[in-house]
């Protein structure tokens, strides 16, 4: 009648939430509602197991006093950490204090004193709460007429040895799904079955496998999760009746020529050149997934789509992302409708927001908006039909662009990848994504309704989901200043602490010479990741409070979250409690925000996996040949270099060099020892692409030489006076007695 016990501890495990009350937990294991009593006495029992722990509403899986319990992640060098809830710090876990865990299990640890080389208190596990999931990906190796599968995209750190069964042919290198039936310590004891036979990884159609396995995504939807549909179809008209009726209204969509869904539209008219007078239109998502549904359930799990080179695997079934909920053109869609009016200067004077039915009379894409903006067109052009507003969107978009660079936003271009396939997979090009002046027109547009939306959230108080981004670290502050300084830019010596004003100073600087990319990249890893919370503590990038994702539900639960507390705020409909401060829920709105922050890094990281795997496919062509590249790391063991025009790095280590180098971190650079040869960040070197492995994701380079922009190689020398090379000199001495 209900899941296994390990199931429902498995509900906290694996999507780490720290504590949750009945009726959430409920509705993610499915449980009907005439169970529902039967399942509040049964996890009342799992307590009295001690299985959970309970604290007022809230069950949370329970922890020994004397010990603690965590997410196990284990290296690729073998050993492990784990990290506890309400720790300041982590646990470092020897590779010989393992014990049977494996990367993704939620153990249990003691300490047993002493400390990492970083400072971490050591711990060993002492139990396996929860183990991870059975299922993995990888490659079968035949050994000695024995097999193994060697797992891809996890650290797990050992083979999984396996035997065919039920007539199964097995064949060397191919990859196939496995699932672990018995585990034990050693190199040899981990035992399991193939469930699957996936193919030749050679053939590139099996990538999108290999990515949906690794990074646990699903693609398909239940039929009994579809069928809330259908209810929400027999009213669609009564509701168009009902809302303001934007219909007649000229409105447009811009995205991308390959998409297929479109979330928002676009209408702007110039107020008799005093302002404008601005409509953002986004699809009303919310309509179609009611709140407790169990569509509702399963479209918070998944969190946010994910976006691959060729193809989508939607948050909303499909019907809904590309048909029903996206803004065609020509047909009657439900929206959340925006209305910003601003001066001429671009500045916002006020807004207001309404349930709205549109009817979308074009779509255009960047690639012929730009057309316009570059008077680049012809007079058969679908966007030539919305020249007009065109014009004044671009107007806006560059008075609004000043305005957030006044206030200190930063304005980051971090050149991205772009590769193109065939049918089969195969990449056919490789080059830089072009972000055009449309991108930016339809973008500000966003970021002001987000703007908007974000203030009347917390004018109202209500209890949402904000978009927030904390600040840098001093400490990482001054370390950018540095490299600025290192790389000619600024004035490193400089006791003024840097602040986000100065910051966007130093990437102006830097934009359309040789380190715009570089620069930009080095930015981004220096700041914190952005996440979703109730507590609004300000966006740091942005610079400003009251943001929040609203323009992308179709995409993004955040959104569509904001959509549902917006809609019933407009509507006059009640919360149950009106004030935020005073919401039961809130507890569970911070679980959410951590959980959804959660699911966009899993969609981020696939997307970049799925990237580097057609990107390596396609370099793999071309071992043997040479490039030149731009130093992005320097390490102690070797260097990071961005193959040029690819925005592809791989490792040159130091070994396959004929010097021994020294690293100096203070200026993020190696030295010959006898060369005196500087290879420092930022660097445009020439290599040699020796090998590529796309299964392990890497590429090994030989480092050639270095050259500048004109094709010209050299060799850089590090110059010192005569007091530094005696220092130098006398330490070598010293070394060799």
């Amino acid at each position: 009648m209900f899941p296994k016990n390990k199931e429902i501890v498995s509900y906290f495990v694996d999507n780490k939430i720290s504590s949750s009350k009945v009726k959430d937990i409920a509705r993610a294991l499915h449980i009907s509602p005439s169970n529902y009593s039967a399942f509040r006495r049964h996890l009342k029992g799992l307590v009295q197991l001690g299985l959970l722990d309970r604290s007022g509403k809230y069950y949370y899986v329970k922890q020994d006093e004397k010990d603690f319990s965590g997410i196990l992640r284990v290296t690729k060098g073998g050993f492990g950490f784990v990290s506890v809830r309400g720790s300041d710090t982590d646990f470092f876990i020897p590779s010989d204090e393992l014990s049977d865990g494996l990367d993704g299990d939620f153990v249990r640890i003691n300490k047993i004193g002493g400390f990492s080389r970083d400072g971490l208190p050591r711990a060993s596990v002492i139990q396996i709460i929860e183990t991870a999931r059975r299922g993995f990906i990888g490659l079968l190796h035949n050994q000695n007429d024995s097999w193994k599968v060697q797992v891809e995209g996890t650290n797990l750190g050992r083979d999984i040895f396996v035997s065919p069964v039920n007539g199964q042919l097995f064949t060397h290198g191919y990859r196939v799904e496995v699932e672990i039936t018995d585990r034990a310590s050693g190199y040899s004891g981990l035992k399991g079955v193939v469930t699957k036979i996936i193919g030749d990884p050679e053939d590139p159609l099996n990538d999108y496998d290999r990515i949906t396995h690794e990074f646990g995504l699903n693609s398909s939807f239940s039929n009994h999760v579809v069928k809330d549909l259908d209810s929400r179809f027999k009213v669609f008209t009564d509701e168009i009746l009902r809302r303001t009726d934007y219909r007649d209204q000229r409105c447009f969509t811009v995205d991308p020529d390959e998409a297929k869904d479109f979330d928002d539209a676009v209408y702007i008219e110039s107020l008799d050149n005093k302002g404008y007078r601005l409509w953002v239109h986004i699809a009303d998502v919310s309509f179609f997934v009611p709140e407790g549904s169990e569509l509702d359930s399963e479209v918070r799990l998944r969190g946010t789509s994910v976006y691959l080179i060729d193809r989508v695997i939607h948050m909303l079934p499909s019907e809904l992302a590309s048909d029903y909920c996206s803004l065609v053109p020509g047909a009657d869609r439900l929206a959340v409708s925006v209305q910003i009016d601003l001066n001429s200067l671009g500045e916002i004077n006020g807004f207001s927001v309404k349930e709205s039915v549109i009817q979308s009379s074009g779509r255009l894409t960047y690639s012929n908006v730009q057309a316009i903006i570059d008077q680049n067109t012809d007079n058969n052009s679908t966007a030539e039909d919305f020249r007009n507003q065109i014009d004044l969107l671009s107007d806006l978009f560059r008075k609004r662009k000043n305005i957030r660079r006044e206030r200190g936003a930063l304005d980051l271009e971090v050149p991205e990848c772009k590769i193109v396939l065939d049918d089969e997979g195969k990449p056919l090009e490789i080059g830089c994504h072009q972000v055009l002046e449309s991108n930016g027109l339809i973008e500000e547009c966003m970021l002001m309704a987000n703007e908007c939306i974000g203030q009347f959230c917390s004018k109202n108080n209500l209890p949402v989901l904000y978009r927030v981004h904390a600040p840098p670290s001093n400490s990482k502050l001054e370390n950018l200043k540095h490299i600025y300084s290192l790389l000619g830019f600024g004035n490193a010596s400089s006791k003024k602490r840097v602040d986000i004003t100065d910051l966007q100073k130093l990437i102006l600087k830097t934009q359309n010479t040789d380190y715009d990319g570089l620069v930009s990249k080095l930015v981004l890893r220096s700041l914190s990741r952005a996440e979703y919370t109730p507590d609004d503590i300000g966006h740091f990038g942005l610079s400003q409070n009251c943001y929040v994702h609203f323009t992308s539900p179709i995409r993004r639960f955040p959104d569509l979250q904001v959509h549902r507390v917006v809609k019933k705020k407009i509507s006059k409909r009640k919360f149950g409690l009106t004030d935020r401060r005073e919401c039961e829920d809130l507890e569970d709105l911070n679980e959410l925000g951590r959980y959804l922050s959660g699911r966009e890094r899993r969609a981020e990281s696939a997307s970049r996996a799925y990237l580097r795997i057609k990107a390596l496919r396609y370099l793999n062509e071309f071992v043997g040949e040479t490039f030149f590249g731009i130093v992005s790391g320097v390490l102690k063991s070797g260097i990071f270099v961005e193959i040029e025009n690819m925005f592809v790095d791989g490792y040159v280590s130091l070994n396959s060099m004929n010097d021994s180098f020294q690293l100096d971190r203070a200026r993020f650079r190696l030295v010959g020892r006898r060369s005196r040869q500087v290879i420092q960040l930022g660097a445009r070197i020439k290599v040699r692409i020796v090998a590529v492995d796309y299964h392990s994701l890497e590429m090994d380079l030989e480092y050639i030489c270095q050259g500048d922009k004109s094709g010209k190689v050299h060799a850089l020398k590090l110059n010192r006076s005569n007091k530094s090379k005696r220092k130098i000199r006398g330490r070598r001495s010293k070394n060799r007695r």
